[in-house]
């Protein structure tokens, strides 16, 4: 389940086809994680699961989003929260571990497209060169 996160960011990261916009999605991607994981840690230093925490957490990071302009980046950031919420409630592990855990994940998934998309690039580039 823990790998989830990654896949996600990666699906994310090849999908955008071009390579500008690539490296930009995946620090897009980073940063949102961030917020999410971040905000999941401080919740869950203090509270335990509930439904009502999980939706001020989604309130605080909506709000977040909208009073520094970071459009499209609560989408990520809740995705990264909830995950931490539902880790959360099936183990037993330290609010730090879960947050650091999930913000690893999605940075993998995204190094791991990026990678993919740049080979893909490469690879096209030399595959199409014309031959002297």
């Amino acid at each position: 389940m823990g790998g989830m996160l990654s896949a996600i960011s990666t699906v994310i990261i090849i999908s955008d086809p071009d390579l500008t916009d690539t490296f930009k999605t995946g620090l897009k991607r980073i940063i949102s994680s961030f917020i999410g994981a971040f905000i999941g840690y401080l919740y869950f230093l203090k509270f335990g699961y509930s439904i009502w925490g999980m939706a001020a957490c989604v309130f605080l990071i909506t709000l977040f989003a909208i009073t520094f302009t970071l459009k499209g980046y609560s989408r990520i950031a809740i995705i990264v929260l909830i995950w931490i919420f539902v880790k959360s409630t099936l183990s037993d592990i330290t609010p730090l571990e879960n947050g650091l855990l999930r913000f690893l994940e999605s940075t993998l998934g995204v190094l791991v497209g990026l990678l993919g998309v740049w080979l893909l690039r490469f690879l096209d580039k030399e595959v199409t060169m014309p031959k002297k």
